[in-house]
Order: C-alpha cells, then sequence, then structure tokens
C-alpha cells in the first residue's frame, strides 16, 4: 500500500489518536490551546471535557501536523497508535 493509500485508509479507520496530556491552568490558556486544534468557541464545552485526553483521531500524518501546533502553544501532545491507546 502507497503512503496515500495508507494515509486514507488510516482516516477512514481513525487509526491514530492526538492526545492531549496536560491541562490548561487559566482561561487564556484554554484560548491558546483551542486556537492551536482550530476549534471555535462553541467547542469549549466539548474540549474542557475532553483535556488531558483524546482529542481527534484519524490519520498519523495529519495528527502530528496538529499535534505540533498543540507543542507550539506549549502543551503536551502526542499522536499514539489506536490500538495501544487506553481511551
Amino acid at each position: 500500500m502507497d503512503e496515500t493509500s495508507r494515509a486514507q485508509w488510516e482516516r477512514a479507520h481513525g487509526s491514530f489518536t492526538l492526545v492531549v496530556e496536560s491541562l490548561p491552568g487559566d482561561d487564556t490558556s484554554w484560548k491558546i490551546l483551542r486556537k492551536a486544534l482550530r476549534l471555535s468557541r462553541a467547542d469549549d464545552a466539548w474540549l474542557r471535557e475532553h483535556i488531558p485526553g483524546v482529542v481527534r483521531r484519524g490519520a498519523r500524518e495529519d495528527l502530528e501536523a496538529v499535534a505540533e501546533r498543540v507543542r507550539e502553544a506549549g502543551y503536551q501532545a502526542s499522536v499514539v497508535e489506536r490500538d495501544a491507546d487506553l481511551s
């Protein structure tokens, strides 16, 4: 299977998860994290329920880009193969 086909398969099956491991301390920190994840204000309640924890599922290559934005925002994040994920 070539890289493109593999990524499409991973997207369709949610093969990997993006886990944000650190909890924001204040409202400004939540806003920064929400921006890194490219979520809207309407997603605040959902985000607060899922941090720390899994915030996305999909292909490794897609999630690595998001994880990098989250790390640049100052949070610990990892991309985990779904079978290895306990969430």
